[in-house]
């Protein structure tokens, strides 16, 4: 079936949006959740927090395996069951009663949310080939906004209930229906096979360098905004609960860039948005490193950080779709190199803080925007691929 009309077009931007607000769900309902699945599982803190682990390491199989299915079978049905196990997840957790039995869970959660991530990006790259800048930051604005409603669920639940089962209970009933919107969607194009059996060493340099990106993206962002609020407790800018607020600028700030990047993706080329927002977020590093005692600074800084990047993600994969057919194979190498990235240095920070102090955060953070920018621009000077042309799916 033909994306012909706007109203077909629409239903799946629909499905796709939803979708990515169940992955943001899913992202961000551990953190808040952590203390009480401690106590859940009679386990430290220390030890339950080995879901992050888990999570982590579903997301990369799911990942690397996913980009195969989206590539070989129908997609909506592949991102519906994806779907259904992240509401199943969500489901089990407050009737988990071991730690071993939550890992597992949130193993399959992790999984389940890679291959959302990777379907509904290589879906609407294959749906909308032009002008899709400004649609795609709107997906990936659904994300954040999922990210900033799962915590305040989470809160809803402990004050009203005492317990973390009714959040994990209404967001599963929630994503329940982002199921049925995405069977109901029209098929979704998939690309011509290849007649060469292997993509030629020009694209696979290019995918490299792109997924290379997408990695110090990735752990610059989860690193800066993991880690913010210790280092502003570290330097005695306030207590617990006031350096909490910093993530929350963080987040919230890169939650509203991408709804800013929706008009501004449909007027700029993808290359100079992702240019600007790398320059501005290295400005906002080197700002508080310049004026370190400075706690205004630090706010504003770290809220248009999280402005500046809010794009690059969006952006490289609009870039990546403007130098070649991107296949659900290539994006499966993206979220793989993000989920590496967001493991990676925020662990390495985390050893360096006791090391050598809080300042380690900016400091290994601007290395890895400056590197981020270089690959990029590496990436820019690559020759194009010839996009293949698409087909509909049977």
């Amino acid at each position: 079936m033909k994306f012909a009309t706007p109203r077909q077009r629409t239903l799946a931007i629909a499905a796709y949006y939803a979708s990515m607000l169940a992955l943001g769900f899913g992202t961000a309902i551990v953190g808040p959740s952590l203390a009480a699945l401690a106590q859940q599982t009679h386990a430290s803190l220390g030890t339950v927090g080995i879901v992050f682990t888990a999570t982590s390491v579903g997301y990369l199989f799911g990942s690397l395996q996913s980009g195969r299915w989206f590539d070989r079978l129908p997609g909506h049905r592949v991102l519906a069951a994806a779907v259904l196990l992240v509401a199943a997840s969500f489901a089990i957790v407050p009737s988990t009663a071991s730690v071993s039995g939550l890992a597992a869970t949130f193993l399959l959660l992790g999984a389940a949310a890679a291959t959302i991530d990777v379907g509904t990006n290589t879906l609407l790259l294959w749906i909308f080939r032009e002008r899709v800048a400004g649609v795609m930051n709107g997906l990936h604005f659904c994300f954040g906004a999922g990210a900033l409603i799962a915590p305040a669920v989470v809160a809803w639940s402990i004050r009203s209930t005492h317990s973390i089962a009714m959040a994990y209970w209404v967001l599963a009933t929630a994503t329940l229906p982002i199921a049925a919107m995405l069977l109901w969607a029209p098929a979704a194009p998939q690309p011509i096979r290849s007649t060469t059996p292997t993509a030629p060493p020009t694209q696979r340099r290019f995918v490299t360098l792109v997924a290379a990106v997408f990695a110090c993206y990735v752990a610059a962002e989860v690193a800066y905004g993991g880690w913010i609020s210790t280092y502003a407790l570290e330097l005695g800018f306030g207590d617990a609960a006031d350096t909490a607020f910093l993530a929350s600028m963080f987040w919230g700030m890169l939650t509203l860039g991408r709804l800013v990047a929706i008009p501004l993706a449909n007027r700029f080329r993808a290359s100079v948005l992702i240019a600007t927002d790398f320059g501005g977020g290295l400005l906002c590093l080197v700002a508080i490193l310049c004026l370190p005692h400075s706690l205004a600074t630090l706010w504003i800084a770290t809220g248009l950080f999280g402005f500046f990047f809010a794009s690059i993600f969006p952006m490289l994969l609009v870039f990546s779709g403007e130098r070649m057919q991107v296949s659900g194979q290539s994006t499966s190498w993206y979220m793989a190199a993000s989920g590496v990235g967001g493991m990676t240095l925020p662990w390495f920070i985390g050893e360096s803080f006791a090391r050598f102090g809080p300042t380690s955060l900016l400091w290994l953070d601007a290395v890895t925007v400056c590197l981020g920018a270089f690959v990029f621009w590496l990436a820019t000077i690559q020759p194009p691929s010839a996009p293949h042309p698409l087909t509909e799916a049977t």
